[in-house]
């Protein structure tokens, strides 16, 4: 049960810095058979991370926690809140950060965009090698309809939110230019077909390009939008340490537990339901969990 307790205080250490971080950064680092690169790194690696992440010690880590004095959870649990609200202050956080966050939410220059439309004419163009006139026929016909009926749809432009309206008149406008290309098209089915293979296929081309245009486009704005929440790191730290609080408060510290299967349950079912900070913060028992929760709330007060 000593090595049960001892063992979720490593737990009480992680959920207080939020991101998977290990005990004291001095004397206790040679204990732990780690380094404060190691602390380092795993503080960014999890802060990275879209969803709270409570795994991820090394085996070497957890046997040396199992040796640390229960008197000395406390002030482990305080240390470590000192040195990752200091870490994340740091030039070191700040740089690897921010070229963190530029690759993640990359600029992609539409220019890159250009070369690729003669290989995208010749792919088209090999695909066309060995149809028929007959075999464009109905794709034909369909697009040519297409565009018909959204040319009919123009007198419901009025009624659309004034958002909806813009997209609606671009996919109507699209929609009509690619009706009356597709019909200066047909005639050469049987006119000269080799002509109309070479146009088709440079459409399409162009079709592809404009396609990958709007989704480069789109991903800009998403990664800029991106970047300008997050540019700030603090913002993030904010979402792991309510996340933390929000998931560790009213912990039944009495609840009752039986084996089952040779796996501790709680007699209560909802208790089973509850999030696995939640659970963990349960196994620790209420000094460490203080500590912790004492912590994260003292340092997003700072964040304020």
């Amino acid at each position: 049960m000593k090595k049960f307790r001892i063992v979720s205080i490593c737990i009480a250490l992680i959920l207080v810095c939020l991101f998977q971080v290990a005990w004291k950064v001095s004397d206790v680092l040679t204990d732990l058979n780690t380094s404060e690169m190691e602390l380092r790194d795993r503080f960014f690696s999890n802060l990275k991370q879209k969803q709270f992440q409570l795994y991820g010690w090394s085996s070497n880590m957890k046997k040396a926690a199992q040796t640390l004095d229960p008197s000395r959870q406390t002030q482990a649990i305080d240390f470590l809140a000192t040195w990752a609200k200091g870490y994340s202050a740091s030039k070191d956080f700040k740089e690897r950060y921010a070229a963190w966050l530029d690759k993640q939410y990359p600029q992609i220059d539409l220019k890159t965009l250009e070369g690729d439309i003669e290989e995208k004419y010749k792919r088209h163009l090999r695909n066309t090698q060995n149809m028929q006139p007959a075999d464009f026929t109905p794709t034909l016909d369909i697009l040519i309809q297409n565009g018909e009926t959204f040319s009919g749809m123009e007198g419901m432009l009025s009624s659309l939110p004034p958002k909806d309206r813009v997209e609606m008149k671009k996919q109507i406008d699209d929609a009509k230019k690619e009706a009356l290309f597709y019909k200066s098209l047909k005639p050469l089915l049987k006119s000269d077909f080799e002509t109309f293979k070479a146009k088709y296929a440079r459409h399409q081309a162009e079709r592809d390009i404009e396609s990958e245009k709007g989704r480069i486009e789109t991903n800009n704005l998403e990664n800029a939008q991106a970047l300008s929440r997050l540019k700030d790191p603090n913002q993030l730290i904010k979402s792991r340490l309510l996340y933390f609080l929000e998931n560790s408060k009213n912990i039944d510290f009495k609840a009752q537990t039986k084996l089952v299967n040779n796996r501790k349950k709680f007699i209560n079912p909802s208790y089973e339901q509850k999030h696995e900070i939640w659970k963990f913060c349960y196994r620790m028992g209420p000094e460490p969990t203080e500590a912790a929760r004492r912590n994260a709330q003292a340092w997003l007060n700072s964040l304020k």
